[in-house]
């Protein structure tokens, strides 16, 4: 997570345009600091929930005396406590949601947070010239968003056994974005309503983006690679792994190159909640081991510690600090 360069920061974001600043430092002649994109955007009828059904809230449909949500199988939608309609399976109402499990404690259910986070998540495109690797394994932690509670706030955090860039490369490098997901929408594009990507936290080249958008209206997607439905789309930086929302961004950014490229696949992890971790070991989880080339003083990484996952960051800090926008 070091950057290629060192400088002094001199400005922030602006709205809807990008920073270019030059900096002081002979190893790096350029910085962009990022944009927030306040999308907007229409929504798409077909994408949003239709009417209630057979007495059933919107967004589900009568299953028994239940009422299973349209968009993800493993959740049931309810009224109020003591309705019924969370107590005929075992579970109880929270906040118009069913909860059969939550061993985190933070009042979703556990596979309806997974699913959530497994079907929002953004396509993240390699460069072409990745020569470090792809990651695999990503970690998240999803709540509800500390400022719209309806909808979802999620981190991600992508794990690379290397940064492998020319200057300050090192072992281990975990790479930081979120996502804002509103769960009455279709997912995926549509529903995620609000998207943070971070590229060197904490550093002289830190470079921040965001985008802000109406649900139903995927204003924060751009063209998959390769054809199909748009998606929103992430950009790894070559090497470095700075994660960006757009290629201009990233090739403005000290000595980052963002293109199209191979999509990440990586097995997903639920981290929990840091009063409530769901895991504490990320090789006894079976996302970081020696079988799947991870090397020795990575094994057993505690990712609610307070330590650097190798010579690159704190995740934990990652996962508590990092939240998209709301969405409109």
């Amino acid at each position: 997570m070091e950057p290629a360069c060192r400088s002094t920061v001199l400005s922030r974001h602006a709205v809807g345009t990008a920073l270019l600043l030059l900096v002081t430092s002979p190893a790096c002649t350029v910085r962009d600091g990022g944009w927030n994109n306040l999308a907007g955007g229409t929504a798409d009828p077909a994408a949003l929930c239709g009417p209630p059904v057979g007495g059933c809230p919107a967004c589900s449909t009568p299953d028994g005396h239940a009422c299973r949500d349209t968009h993800y199988s493993s959740s049931f939608r309810c009224v109020s406590a003591g309705d019924g309609r969370c107590e005929s399976r075992g579970g109880t109402c929270n906040e118009g949601r069913c909860v059969f499990k939550d061993r985190d404690g933070d009042g979703l259910d556990d596979d309806f947070e997974s699913e959530v986070a497994e079907a929002n998540l953004p396509a993240i495109a390699l460069h072409p010239d990745e020569t470090c690797g792809a990651p695999t394994g990503i970690v998240y932690r999803a709540r509800r968003h500390p400022d719209q509670p309806t909808r979802l706030s999620i981190a991600y955090v992508v794990l690379y056994d290397r940064d492998c860039g020319q200057l300050n490369g090192h072992l281990g490098d975990n790479e930081a974005f979120a996502i804002t997901v509103d769960p009455d929408v279709e997912p995926g594009a549509a529903a995620t309503v609000g998207v943070l990507t971070q590229a060197h936290r904490g550093t002289a080249c830190e470079s921040d983006s965001t985008c802000s958008a109406v649900p139903g209206s995927s204003a924060c997607a751009t063209a998959t690679p390769g054809g199909g439905p748009p998606r929103v789309i992430v950009y790894s930086s070559r090497e470095k792994h700075g994660n960006y929302l757009d290629i201009a961004t990233c090739g403005g950014n000290c000595f980052d190159t963002c293109a199209d490229g191979p999509l990440v696949s990586a097995a997903l992890l639920d981290l929990g909640q840091p009063e409530a971790p769901l895991s504490n070991d990320l090789t006894t989880a079976g996302l970081v081991t020696a079988a799947k080339g991870w090397e020795a003083p990575l094994l057993h990484f505690d990712p609610w510690s307070t330590g650097d996952f190798g010579g690159a960051g704190v995740m934990r800090n990652q996962l508590i600090d990092l939240v998209a926008p709301a969405g409109d």
